[in-house]
């Protein structure tokens, strides 16, 4: 008998000392759900031990929230709902993986956490009871080095809900920004995110409603967003042109002098003809060429002037110019010869 007691105490302690038998590490639990918004990973603390969550359960005051418990096969567990002062508010057993409904019944919003417990707790997850609706207005896309402004709107859903302030929270896995809102009018609230905050990449984007309390060592919430994203591109790089500039590019004007137009003298080129008849008339032709301008257009206008003298009119000789000036003398002088020997004939006769 002592014997067969030896044998079972050593099959026992093997069995403990390679963990078939005993409690389960906490990497083989771990609790999700469908109703969920992604959140910066960060740890949490609770009940002597720490959880790193990157989610957190949304649901709203006298509803059922779904829980989704992941276990060992066959394994019994029983899933809490805690509430900031640790006290259990609601709770549900289940056995391996699956769902687990939790009524919330008449629970106040705020944050909770939903937690596994075997001997301990072995896996953990936020839960926000929602007091307010937050639907933010996200860009799609936004400059590096420009300031970028979402819009917040906070619906009530629950008389009794408070809030102290609205923070939008951008993470892209390396780093994090929390952007205080301003209230702009009625429930709408301007979160800015001031210029020279983001660099070139994809953020995520998530906005809370937060009471100035404390739940689980961070900000007790009463309200929660989806989370969306937005795309920072590059800024654009100005590119000053003009003479001076370091790098840039300077544009150069040419100017291309149109020669003056060369003008050619007038000429003047009058002819008188004399036709003997027995109404003598004068006809003198004034011929002018004008300048002609090179080398756009050639223009050679000439104008032709012909005076046609009435037998009350003297005869006035065309001014002349250049060789043809003695010419012009001698008619003249033949002209009038001929008008005074008419004259002394009608005399005499």
């Amino acid at each position: 008998m002592r014997r067969w007691f030896l044998l079972c105490s050593v099959v026992l302690g093997a069995l403990l000392g390679a963990g078939v038998l005993g409690a389960q590490s906490t990497a083989d639990y771990s609790l999700s759900a469908d109703a969920s918004v992604d959140i910066p990973t960060q740890e949490v603390s609770y009940d002597g031990d720490t959880f790193e969550i990157s989610q957190t359960g949304v649901a709203d005051p006298e509803t059922t929230f779904i829980a989704t418990a992941s276990a060992p096969e066959d394994a019994d567990y029983v899933v809490y709902v805690v509430d900031k002062g640790e006290s259990i508010r609601q709770s549900n057993a289940g056995s391996g993986t699956g769902e687990v409904p939790l009524d919330l019944g008449t629970l106040d919003p705020g944050t909770y956490a939903v937690t596994i417990k075997q001997d301990s707790t072995v896996a953990a997850m936020p839960l926000v009871v929602r007091g307010y609706d937050l639907s933010q207005d996200v860009p799609d896309e936004t400059t590096a080095g420009t300031e970028t402004e979402v819009s917040i709107t906070a619906d009530a859903i629950h008389e009794d809900a408070e809030f102290e302030q609205i923070v939008l929270t951008l993470w892209d896995g390396s780093e994090e920004h929390d952007v205080t809102a301003s209230r702009a009018d009625g429930q709408r609230y301007t979160a800015t995110i001031p210029a020279g905050t983001l660099d070139e990449g994809t953020y995520r984007v998530v906005s809370r409603a937060e009471t100035g309390a404390t739940a689980f060592d961070h900000n007790e919430l009463v309200g929660i967003s989806e989370t969306t994203t937005i795309s920072v591109t590059e800024s654009p790089t100005t590119t000053k042109s003009g003479a001076g500039g370091g790098g840039g590019q300077v544009s150069t004007a040419t100017e291309t002098a149109t020669p003056m137009a060369t003008r050619t003298n007038a000429t003047a080129s009058p002819t008188v003809t004399a036709t003997p008849s027995s109404n003598r008339t004068a006809t003198p032709v004034s011929t002018t060429e004008r300048s002609t301008r090179t080398p756009d257009t050639a223009t050679t206008p000439s104008e032709t002037a012909t005076t046609e003298p009435t037998a009350s009119d003297a005869v006035t000789p065309s001014p002349t110019t250049g060789e043809g000036g003695s010419f012009s003398k001698l008619v003249f002088a033949a002209l009038l010869a001929g008008v005074v020997g008419s004259l002394t004939m009608r005399r005499r006769s």
